[in-house]
């Protein structure tokens, strides 16, 4: 029989090594402001009303962080049994707290894990009432014990605990030597966790004392001005400045219904049912619609005086995204933008340039609100900067949800995913809304800009055909008049007796009418006798045939003159037209530049997950790229609004370093196509343009810079040149521009000024024609004969002049403007 050695009969029990704590502080809490977070949901549970959260520098130089509650703090063997052991149940035991019957938010001991990625060591002091009076315990934890090697059982953490007769009931973690320092905007990122973190108000639950609510303070003498800041805290008439407020929630019985307030417009409703809302009952939503730009310069605020640049730049900057809460409690990292959340998917979705809604439901309802394009409605869907709101998730939705390990972010279960159908859902409902106001507001806006164009086109002529129409009648009433007195001359008596004065005054009436426009041909003075009837003859004969003669070529001016004006006028009414065309061109392009910026921050997602440096260094030079695109759209979505806002924007001054900055830009892809170097004249930041304002300063440069554009594509030119020049001589600004282009010569300077007058020596187009092709000279227009003109007036208008100078050495082609204060 074998010996059987040693043999023993017993179990055993799992243990771990120290480092477990490390790990899990490292793994389970991935930021310091979620941490943070997790230990302020503690104070929550505990009852406490408010939470005191400081960070002060201690005595070693070290940063220290406090967090103290005013809740029902633990006796002593709370702390042994549960806060001393990893992933009890406790909580889950007891799901609501004692006094105010809260729903719990903390789990599986996050909050400690959180302490020991935060500081080395930690210091607790509880105190809690008991029968026999307060019981108070302290322990101190070193978090650099528990290294590898040893079991977690065998760390000690001392501790002191004692009862006295009085005391104030609460916790306060005291975190000493924080691992990391605590920059300006770590601060920024830990105020704006704090400030967002809770939305719990005073409420009272069955069975429960009235809960008091809960808020938080906090205190760091370091950063006081950034706590101070108006910023972080979010006025709801601030952000209700805005061009719509969504709020909406989900019913029992799974009906998603959401409303509507916006600018100009009465409060819109819409219901939708879909069994799969049912197990969201309780969830209820609230979205500030806050546009960051007009849309073809129109005003889609409802208070702008609220919402200035300056305050809209320090709203969206922090509170910009859709944050989610669960239990009154924020759930990271939804809505967190400035670190890539894009939880909603409508980031990626305008890079994708989405143009119809999925929902047939609201594809039906775009159609029937007027929208001529419904399949492309969705491309005016604010972005995640222009939504400010809150998600909130309670009632007996709250079960349906489960957080993740981490802390960041709800497992993505079927639940989850309909609750993200349900918000883009009303989103897309209000994009829809939106719109329909922009169709709206532009046919308005366009009606108007084409009514007063009319107008005022339609005014001008018509009281200049009615002048020469006038004109015209007049000359022939007195033609008619000469010849009934001619036919009754034959009874000379009459002039016998006067002899010449008055036929010598009707001359000189005569002349008075028809020289009273000096383009007419001179009326010579009749030279008559002393009298006699044969000489008074010649000279009625001679005024009837001169007479006659001047007032045939008066009449043949005033005809010519009249078809001038009457084609002038129906080319401009021509171009009036256009505007429409220009709007809806501006209005898509704009969806193109926000797609630019949707891409580029996608691209730089994609590059810090991206490990090769090299494709990482190509992913951002292309999300740079994308930045430089859009930033040049806005600047000339900017120069295009110069024009189209008559009102404000175009009625303002300018100055010369302003207007060249911008036509740089507006010009620069042409100029960058066609190898065309542009150089403005360095001049004076504060230097401005006398007399013009900025929409009839940039008129005037843009077409002289236009013409040399094309002048420098018809050429030969190895080397493009167009220079920009301003010399100020007393009182009297001198802007010239030149360019190395084909020139013009010198007979017809003058001509090209008159109104429908291009190419007057018939080679500038052909020529760029040849070298283009008609399909490109299309894009770069053949122009419509206006726009010396309309420069000219505009200057005649303040008293300033434009014309053609003999160019300089090496240049072909000089025109200067000259303007006077």
């Amino acid at each position: 029989m074998t010996e059987i050695l040693n043999e023993k009969n017993d179990s055993f029990t799992f243990d771990v090594d120290a480092q477990l704590i490390t790990e899990l502080g490292e793994r389970l809490v991935s930021r310091n402001h979620i941490g943070i977070s997790e230990l302020i949901k503690n104070a929550y549970d505990a009852d406490s009303s408010v939470v005191d959260v400081s960070l002060t520098d201690s005595s070693e130089g070290k940063s220290e962080l406090i967090i103290a509650d005013k809740g029902l703090g633990m006796t002593f063997d709370t702390v042994s049994n549960h806060w001393m052991t990893i992933g009890t149940n406790n909580k889950r035991n007891h799901p609501v707290s004692k006094l105010y019957g809260r729903p719990v938010t903390g789990n599986k001991g996050i909050g400690r894990f959180a302490c020991q990625r935060l500081a080395e060591h930690l210091e607790l002091t509880t105190c809690a009432k008991v029968a026999s009076g307060f019981e108070h315990t302290i322990v101190k934890f070193d978090w650099d014990d528990f290294v590898p090697g040893k079991r977690l059982s065998t760390v000690k953490c001392q501790y002191k605990t004692y009862i006295s007769p009085t005391g104030f009931v609460g916790t306060t973690l005291k975190l000493k030597g924080l691992r990391e320092r605590v920059t300006d905007r770590d601060f920024k990122m830990i105020l704006k966790s704090i400030t967002l973190i809770s939305i719990a108000i005073p409420t009272k639950r069955a069975g429960f004392e009235e809960d008091t609510g809960f808020k938080v303070k906090i205190h760091a003498p370091k950063f006081e001005e950034l706590i101070g800041s108006a910023i972080f805290k979010a006025d709801e008439k601030v952000l209700g400045a805005g061009w719509g407020t969504l709020t909406g929630h989900i019913k029992d019985n799974g009906v998603l219904a959401f409303k509507l307030d916006s600018k100009d417009s009465d409060t819109q409703t819409y219901s939708y049912i879909n069994n799969k809302f049912i197990p969201l009952a309780g969830v209820s939503f609230k979205i500030h619609i806050i546009p960051l730009k007009s849309r073809d310069g129109i005003e889609n605020l409802r208070d702008p005086t609220l919402l200035t640049q300056s305050v809209l730049r320090d709203i969206t900057d922090v509170h910009s995204g859709i944050k989610l809460y669960l239990n009154g409690f924020r759930v990271y990292p939804y809505g967190d933008i400035n670190e890539g959340d894009d939880w909603l998917d409508i980031a990626h979705d305008l890079s994708r340039r989405r143009g119809q809604s999925d929902y047939k439901e609201l594809q039906d309802l775009a159609i029937h609100m007027g929208i001529p394009t419904p399949a492309r409605a969705m491309l005016n869907h604010p972005g995640t900067r222009s939504l400010i709101g809150n998600v909130i998730i309670e009632g007996k939705a709250v079960d349906e949800f489960q957080v993740k390990m981490d802390r960041e972010g709800l497992v993505a279960n079927k639940n989850y995913l309909s609750l993200k159908d349900a918000i883009r859902m009303s989103l897309d409902w209000a994009t829809i809304n939106y719109e329909a106001w922009l169709i709206r507001c532009r046919r308005e806006r366009h009606a108007k800009i084409i009514k007063d164009f009319e107008e005022s086109i339609g005014n001008k002529f018509e009281s200049t055909q009615s002048r020469i129409t006038k004109a015209i009648n007049t000359l022939l009433s007195q033609e008619n008049a000469d010849e009934d007195s001619s036919s009754a001359s034959d009874d000379r008596s009459l002039w016998k007796s006067t002899k010449s004065e008055t036929p010598q005054s009707d001359t000189q009436t005569s002349k008075g009418n028809l020289q009273a426009n000096p383009e007419l041909p001179a009326v010579q003075p009749l030279q008559t006798g002393h009298g006699g009837v044969a000489s008074v003859d010649t000279a009625l004969k001679t005024l009837s045939k001169e007479s006659q003669a001047q007032k045939n070529s008066a009449q043949a001016y005033l005809l010519s003159e009249y078809k001038e004006l009457e084609a002038e006028s129906e080319l401009l009414r021509a171009v009036s037209a256009t505007a429409p065309l220009l709007f809806v061109f501006a209005h898509e392009v704009k969806g193109i530049a926000q797609t630019l910026i949707s891409q580029s921050a996608q691209l730089k997602l994609i590059a810090d997950k991206i490990e090769n440096a090299e494709i990482k260094q190509e992913l951002l030079s292309m999300a740079r790229s994308a930045d430089m695109y859009k930033k040049s759209f806005d600047d000339l979505f900017e120069l295009f609004e110069v024009f189209s806002d008559s009102t404000s924007k175009s009625s303002k001054k300018v100055t010369y370093r302003s207007l060249f900055s911008r036509i740089q830009t507006g010009f620069q892809f042409f100029l960058k196509q066609y190898g065309i170097t542009l150089q403005f004249e360095d001049v004076s930041p504060i230097l401005g343009v006398p007399k013009l304002n900025s929409a009839e300063a940039y008129s005037v440069l843009i077409n002289l810079i236009s013409n040399s554009i094309k002048s420098l594509i018809a050429s030969d030119s190895e080397q493009r040149l167009i220079q920009v020049e301003i010399i100020k001589v007393n009182e009297i600004h001198y802007l010239t521009v030149r360019d190395n282009g084909i020139g013009l010569k010198k007979e017809h300077w003058k001509k090209v000024f008159e109104p429908r007058t291009f190419d007057p020596e018939g080679k500038l187009y052909s020529s760029v024609s040849s070298k283009l092709g008609d399909e490109k000279l299309s894009n770069l227009g053949k122009g419509s004969g206006l726009g010396l003109n309309i420069v000219q007036n505009i200057l005649k208008k303040h008293k300033g002049s434009i014309e053609f100078i003999e160019p300089s050495s090496n240049w072909n082609a000089e025109v200067q403007v000259t303007i006077g204060n």
